[in-house]
């Protein structure tokens, strides 16, 4: 059995929410929404008051929203406007860092934080997903996971196991990946298989020339 605990009216069709993480005050209890025409806006669900109200400029619609696990920022993927990914800070609630890195013709259908809130996954309406790294402002991982849209993701990260990621795309497939196996080969490994090249070929080169 349950009761409607509180509500709110923004006027517009809502298409995406987050909940805040966990905090001490004064970001506890914080909501952060997308709508269909374009607004975003965060409110305080204990209190049910609207912090902040605002339609992004040239945005049709905010299809995905997410707090940082810091809950110093959040994110918003949009469709339509100068960038598909925009991150604004929660104290001042200006646009803190654009996301047009991920390309202008990008589409961003969902979005998740790492849990150290330095990086972003995307999911992408080309199938692939790509993250962000929100430190650097640039794409660090790109990969196709999909003939169809990505329309859905979740992380778990455990201890034990690392990170896991499952998403869910338009070609009716859920997917599980160890998310260390999507991400690009570092330039140090690449530096450790040239020395073990460099060594083989001198060791063959030795065997050869002796024997």
């Amino acid at each position: 059995e349950s009761s409607l605990y509180a509500s709110f009216s923004c006027g517009n069709e809502i298409l995406s929410l987050d909940w805040g993480y966990p905090t001490p005050d004064p970001n506890r209890d914080l909501i952060v929404y997308g709508t269909q025409e374009g607004g975003l806006g965060v409110m305080n669900a204990t209190a049910n008051t609207a912090l902040f109200e605002a339609t992004l400029p040239g945005v049709l619609s905010v299809v995905a929203v997410a707090f940082s696990p810091l809950m110093t920022s959040y994110c918003a993927a949009t469709l339509g406007g100068s960038s598909p990914l925009g991150f604004w800070d929660l104290v001042s609630n200006k646009m803190v860092v654009d996301g047009a890195a991920l390309g202008a013709g990008v589409r961003v259908n969902c979005v998740e934080y790492l849990s150290s809130g330095m990086g972003l996954y995307c999911g992408c309406a080309d199938g692939h997903i790509r993250l962000y790294d929100v430190r650097s402002n640039r794409v660090v991982s790109d990969e196709q996971v999909s003939a169809g849209q990505v329309s859905g993701m979740r992380v778990l990260q455990t201890p034990e196991e690392g990170a896991v990621m499952f998403c869910c795309s338009t070609d009716g497939v859920v997917r599980e990946f160890d998310c260390r196996s999507m991400s690009k080969i570092s330039f140090l490994l690449w530096l450790l298989f040239l020395f073990l090249f460099l060594f083989l070929f001198l060791f063959l080169f030795l065997f050869l020339f002796l024997f």
